[in-house]
């Protein structure tokens, strides 16, 4: 399969964080793994782009630097005039991919995006879930891997869980109708989150956006089987993330480790649960990627591996690189 007969969601890039940071632009290629030109190479339709606060700025200046990445995604859909589109809603994501399909040449694509809050410092109070909402962030992760006012992350596996206010905020963002993104939890915040949002009033999904099985490689980030099924159960997706320390320990890894992942996770949850959260630039590079991924334009070379490699059926490659995405996105927006 070729990549323009795909839609492609990658549910995890860290594109602000990474611009910003090293002052460059979205729009050139170089040293690093997401560009809009390489966007349009794979193609990629979709990506979930991150508001992310690294841990020097936290917990003081969160909100700040939110605000700033925030900022930046909306210059982007200025600067690009209409190329890149923020997408918040049903409306807009059926406006995009109904323009893609349209259009499909390189020269009048574009590129949606939809906004994930990796670790949710910024919310300063649970309050104030509904703001963000506002603003036109979809997704909340409680934190990322360090512990915050609301939840325990990924560097203290065996610590303590949800803290008061966790437990109101994800009452809260459940009532705004923000997805819960439970990549980066321990294992404790991570079941306690589960039950909270099962008690809650409402239906929304939930996911992992960028992780991978424990039982293939047992690492903090990665999700026991219990976990995998707790969000198919729910009608979510996992993605698998593209990065050598999550998939095998202490060596590069091609498509092969990758595959093994990926198959436990389908037999697992089935392939209606799984999809693709990379994690580009987010401190992957492409040597510490598996190979052969170099930017996100070498996503469409799953898809090949896939249908060339090991005989997946096309419906469900499809499913795999971006349907499965859009599904949980149109069930939270209001339509099945």
């Amino acid at each position: 399969m070729r990549g323009e007969d795909l839609v492609i969601v990658d549910a995890h890039e860290d594109i602000a964080s990474h611009c910003l940071e090293r002052e460059r632009s979205y729009f050139r290629r170089g040293d690093w793994m997401v560009s809009f030109e390489d966007h349009l190479d794979a193609p990629v339709s979709l990506v979930f782009a991150t508001l992310f606060v690294p841990r020097q700025y936290k917990p003081y200046r969160s909100q700040e630097i939110a605000k700033l990445q925030l900022s930046f995604y909306r210059e982007l859909e200025e600067e690009s005039k209409g190329r890149v589109v923020l997408v918040r809603n049903l409306p807009e994501l059926e406006a995009l991919l109904t323009h893609n399909r349209k259009h499909p040449e390189r020269g009048k694509r574009k590129v949606g995006m939809v906004i994930l809050m990796e670790g949710a410092d910024p919310i300063g109070h649970p309050g104030l879930a509904d703001y963000w909402r506002g603003q036109g962030v979809s997704i909340v992760g409680l934190t990322w891997a360090n512990p915050n006012a609301y939840a325990v992350g990924n560097d203290y596996p065996d610590g303590p869980g949800l803290t008061p206010a966790g437990r109101q905020l994800l009452i809260l963002m459940k009532k705004a109708g923000l997805i819960l993104d439970t990549s980066h939890l321990n294992q404790r915040s991570f079941f306690e989150a589960l039950q909270v949002w099962d008690q809650s009033e409402g239906e929304l999904p939930v996911i992992a956006s960028h992780s991978n099985a424990a039982a293939i490689y047992e690492h903090p980030r990665n999700l026991s089987d219990a976990q995998l099924r707790m969000i198919a159960e729910r009608g979510g997706v996992v993605g698998l993330v593209l990065y050598d320390a999550f998939i095998a320990e202490d060596r590069h890894t091609n498509l092969n480790d990758l595959y093994a992942h990926l198959e436990h996770m389908v037999e697992v949850m089935g392939v209606d649960h799984v999809g693709i959260g990379s994690d580009f630039d987010g401190g992957i590079t492409a040597e510490n990627s598996p190979d052969p991924f170099r930017t996100v334009a070498d996503l469409p070379k799953l898809a090949d591996y896939l249908a060339d490699k090991r005989g997946w059926e096309e419906a469900d490659i499809k499913k795999l690189m971006g349907e499965n995405w859009l599904r949980v996105l149109r069930r939270a927006w209001g339509k099945s």
